[in-house]
């Protein structure tokens, strides 16, 4: 007892083994109560009092212990041990100790499932949600997440990542409508009075948080791989037209993977499960992946590229998963980076493979290494192999660091090595330890073998340290055509002094005679250059940029020179630092005729800055280098075919467009887009990316004959198409116009939109158009009538520091002087709730206006009565 006393609390013993589990789950979708009844076949190596494992609200009302022959058969008892182990409970039974051998476990338990997104639980299609119950329970959901530690929820068991064992699966479906899918095919449906009993295949060895049943009335698509592997995209009913785009990344990634790490897919089928609600984008199960239905089933014609793209990448991460985390898993959660840092990594390379043409390591950049270094940036950040115990630690590291952090620090490795190298070391370490789990040491000593480099000792700083370092890049001063690279930690204030944090940093650099590579292991070190020194080439490294201001200046006088990659690491680098900037935008037609999407995205961050509170003068000196830099712009644009692959992607386009027809106000570009309105709108819009049609409406609202298209659009769409995403679009682009459009109002009275027109008004162009509409209210509407209407509400969707505009003020003003002296007694209670709540906003407004607020105080009518049962604090 002494020696088992000794075991850490959050663990299980590692003395006693599992080696398959058969499990049948009888469930209830209208209680969502569920009975289990499960065989446990174990190995104890040595000589124990008892057995641990995991549960968490369920209730024991069987326990048996056997030999394996079934010889000798010992009830037994669960007792609550959670003082000891977290979540576990120990089995005793009619021995005193428990003889090393084979044993089964024969335990039947009830649970309940429950509303959350976490263990086995319930999800309903949110437009069914107040269904009457029939209509409701068709669309029902019963699904599990298991990851990390949630499979003790649905069933006792030992759930820990190396604890695998096979899993043969039994689930009752009681409803007759419905089908029940698992990581395995189905080897029966056997009929019985209490439904049909759905029997899955017998699973490869793999961890308890991998299990997955789904229950629920399903469509799918199917298609089979080259591998021979059939792939279906299960959908909840009246979905099932979305699921081509998933189902063919599905089918090529599967065979792309299966190529890449030299290793085929080791299942018979792959499943794509679209559930309703998930507490994450997806789970990837082996065999049967679960995606959140917005993520794998995305509405295409009313979604940005980005979310497009970002559907196909998580497709791929998942389908990573298969390899990496499944096939060879972590022994331990502090190594979940080796599952979800490759699989952020070679998302990317599949998708890239299979769709070039979404340029998806541009996408990286703001995607990934941008979020790794926000979130490594804080004082609070914490190292990707970090140490964790309990469960609620376990769950906070699925976290950016572990994700995007991990993916980067790969990069950098695969740059490092070169992507031969890299991947024969990565085929080289999944065929060492199929079907086991691994620690990060086992991944780096499989490099070390493989590339003959001490990968190891470079990489071993990167993973067990947290925070990154910033390379300064600063001419010699004795020195000519010298420069010193030096480090330090990005954010030296958080370490004590006597913490000495030198990163081994390989560093890409290019000067006028080409690229080369160093290795930055000390604080400090000299380096011979030509012409200029710009580090990081290829944007690799995670690490920071920083130059002197002589060194900047050769950056910038040699533009021309670097990639468009490149060019965006320099505008990212300097873009909170104003004197850099300043220097940059001097420099922009360093810049033309770039199409690059991620270099725009950070152009446009560096025109924001610059044109926001711009005197005018600088604005026009702007808009002299713009003109500049989009020379020909109208020319590419006349050329362009909407619908139609484009020579620059419609993402880029679209920032290039908004700088050029907006800002720089180039008539020739404005007049060639009004052009295209006939040509493409409104039957062709779905052929145009989300990003560009936000532009196109802009500028179409600014001319008069396309401004009259758009607005018979609107006025003539049906009640849905009215309020779809292209109509409200439509709507913020015509309301930027300072002038009243009495035609507009109108037209969005018919199709009740009113207050999409106030709230749309009120952000573009303050508060003029807003105060025309409360005055069209209240000409048109009696009182009574309007305080049924929406108009209150749009007060509330206004902050109070946006109530600064002066006529909008006045109008609200107006509206409290214009509530009538003699309301019926049957309005008070209303009026109570509607006067307070323009009260709380009137607050806001300056001195000069609150004698108008004061006459509810003084008027003696019928209201004084509904104002006395007011909180004091209004």
């Amino acid at each position: 007892n002494a020696e088992y006393m000794g075991f850490l609390m959050y663990r299980l013993p590692d003395y006693v083994i599992p080696k398959k589990y058969t499990l049948t789950i009888k469930p209830c979708v209208r209680t969502l109560d569920f009975t289990g009844k499960e065989e446990i076949e174990i190995t104890v190596t040595k000589e124990c009092p008892c057995i641990h494992l995991h549960y968490k609200d369920l209730v024991f009302t069987k326990v048996l212990l056997s030999k394996l022959d079934k010889s000798q058969t010992w009830v037994g008892k669960a007792e609550d041990d959670r003082l000891v182990i977290e979540d576990a409970a120990k089995l005793l039974f009619a021995l005193c100790m428990i003889p090393p051998g084979n044993y089964i476990l024969d335990i039947e338990y009830s649970g309940k499932a429950f509303d959350s997104t976490k263990g086995f639980y319930r999800c309903v299609d949110s437009r069914f949600a107040d269904a009457p119950l029939d209509e409701k329970i068709k669309n029902t959901i019963l699904t599990t997440t298991f990851e990390p530690v949630f499979a003790r929820e649905a069933f006792p068991c030992f759930d820990e990542p190396d604890k695998k064992a096979v899993f043969q699966l039994n689930v009752l479906v009681k409803e007759k409508d419905m089908m029940s899918i698992s990581n395995m095919p189905i080897k029966n449906i056997l009929e019985n009075p209490e439904g049909r009993m759905f029997e899955f295949m017998e699973s490869p060895y793999m961890s308890t948080y991998l299990l997955v049943w789904v229950i629920g009335m399903f469509e799918f698509i199917e298609a089979t791989s080259k591998g021979g592997v059939k792939i279906r995209v299960y959908t909840p009913l009246g979905y099932k037209e979305r699921a081509a785009y998933a189902l063919d990344f599905a089918v090529k990634c599967l065979d792309f993977y299966s190529d890449y790490f030299g290793i085929p897919y080791p299942l018979k089928k792959l499943d794509l499960v679209a559930i309703h609600r998930m507490h994450v984008r997806a789970m990837e199960n082996w065999g049967c992946i679960n995606f959140g239905k917005d993520v794998i089933l995305p509405d295409f014609d009313n979604v940005p590229l980005n979310v497009i793209h970002r559907s196909a990448r998580t497709v791929c991460h998942e389908i990573s998963h298969m390899w990496f985390g499944n096939l060879v898993t972590m022994k331990w959660w502090t190594d979940i980076w080796l599952n979800e840092g490759f699989a952020r990594y070679v998302e990317h390379i599949a998708v890239d493979a299979i769709r070039p043409d979404y340029k998806i390591w541009e996408k990286y950049f703001n995607n990934v290494l941008h979020d790794a270094f926000v979130a490594d940036s804080v004082k609070f950040t914490h190292p990707v192999e970090i140490k964790c115990e309990r469960a609620a630690e376990i769950s906070d590291i699925f976290d950016v660091i572990s994700y995007a952090k991990g993916a980067s620090i790969i990069k950098m490795l695969n740059d490092y090595l070169g992507e031969a190298e890299f991947k024969k070391a990565i085929c080289a370490y999944l065929k060492k330890h199929l079907y086991s789990n691994t620690e990060t040491k086992d991944l780096w000593t499989v490099f070390d073998d493989v590339t003959g480099k001490p990968i190891s000792e470079l990489m071993d700083k990167w993973t067990k340290t947290d925070g990154h370092p910033l390379v300064l890049v600063k001419e010699h001063p004795t020195k000519e055509n010298f420069a010193i690279l030096s480090q330090k930690p990005y954010n030296p204030q958080w370490y004590t002094e006597a913490s000495v944090h030198v990163w081994p940093i390989p560093i890409k650099l290019q000067t006028d005679k080409g690229q080369t590579q160093v290795m930055l292991s000390t604080e400090e070190m000299e380096i011979e250059y030509s012409g200029y020194i710009k580090i990081n080439i290829g944007q690799h490294g995670f690490y920071r940029e920083e130059y002197s201001p002589k060194m900047f200046d050769k950056i910038l006088a040699n533009l021309r020179t670097l990639s468009s990659i490149d060019k965006y690491g320099v505008v990212k680098e300097v873009i909170e630092k104003e004197e850099y900037c300043a220097r940059l935008l001097e420099t922009l037609d360093g810049f033309e005729n770039e199409t690059s999407y991620i270099l725009w995205t950070m152009l446009d961050r560096l025109l924001k800055k610059a044109t926001k509170n711009a005197s005018p003068e600088t604005n026009e000196k702007l808009k002299q280098i713009l003109s500049k830099l989009f020379a020909g712009s109208a020319f590419a644009l006349e050329k362009q075919s909407f619908g139609i692959p484009f020579s620059v992607s419609e993402e880029t386009l679209a920032y290039v467009l908004k700088w050029v027809a907006l800002f720089a106000n180039n008539t020739a570009v404005n007049d060639a887009i009004v052009k295209k309105i006939k040509d493409i709108f409104p039957t062709k819009m779905n052929q145009v990316c989300f990003e560009l049609r936000a532009v196109l409406f802009n500028v179409w609202a600014r001319h008069p004959d396309s401004r009259k298209i758009l607005k018979d659009y609107v006025a003539n769409a049906s009640e849905g198409a009215a309020k779809g995403v292209d109509s409200m679009k439509i709507i913020e682009s015509l309301t930027q116009s300072e002038e009243y459009d009495g035609d507009l109002f109108l037209i969005l009275e018919k199709q009740n939109l009113f207050k999409r027109l106030a709230i749309d008004c009120y952000k573009n162009i303050g508060g003029k158009n807003l105060a025309i509409y409360i005055k069209s209210k209240l000409i048109s509407k009696s009182y009574t009538k309007l305080i049924e209407d929406e108009l209150f509400e749009i007060f509330g969707e206004l902050e109070q520091t946006q109530l600064k505009d002066k006529s909008c003020q006045e109008e609200i003003c107006k509206l409290l002087d214009a509530i009538p002296k003699d309301i019926p007694e049957v309005d008070l209670e209303t009026l109570n709730v509607k006067i307070r709540f323009l009260i709380e906003y009137v607050m806001a407004i300056p001195e000069a206006f609150i004698s108008s607020t004061c006459l509810l105080y003084t008027s003696p009518s019928p209201r004084d009565a509904t104002l006395s049962r007011m909180p004091s604090s209004a």
